[in-house]
């Protein structure tokens, strides 16, 4: 079919089902920006807040009797306390998982800033590139 879209068998409505390529790129890209956004405002709230209040949240959100065997996250609010004081022995120690998990969200953070910042100045040379094959040089307070 070609980069430009995939096709689908005959819908029970009778038409094709066609995804073009370029949409479900953006789609995927708006989905982890958002996910990102959720999870960077994790990291700074347990970063920012006070350690009694990220506890007293942490004890709120928990599901008391949810499960029996301690779970892959069991410890994190304390190792990510830790961490926030540069204790990552005490870390390791709440939960082994935590620096890696902690390296990974901070790396997404900062690379889905990357993108938005990429983006945002792209745009704005795209628009000037128009604006001066259109032989104008600005549009309100945007100029180039």
């Amino acid at each position: 079919m070609g980069t430009d879209g995939i096709r689908g068998s005959d819908c029970p409505g009778g038409s094709l089902w066609r995804i073009d390529v370029r949409d479900a790129k953006a789609a995927a890209r708006l989905a982890w920006l958002v996910l990102s956004l959720a999870a960077g405002f994790a990291l700074a709230a347990g970063l920012l807040l006070p350690a009694k209040t990220v506890l007293r949240l942490a004890a709120l959100l928990a599901a008391p009797g949810a499960h029996s065997a301690p779970c892959l996250l069991c410890g994190m609010t304390h190792a990510w306390v830790a961490l926030r004081a540069g204790d990552l022995a005490g870390a390791a120690k709440a939960n082994a998982g935590s620096l890696v998990l902690f390296a990974l969200l901070a790396a997404n953070s900062v690379a889905a800033g990357g993108v938005v910042f990429y983006r945002t100045i792209r745009r704005g040379s795209d628009r000037c590139r128009r604006l001066k094959e259109n032989g104008k040089t600005a549009i309100g307070r945007h100029r180039c």
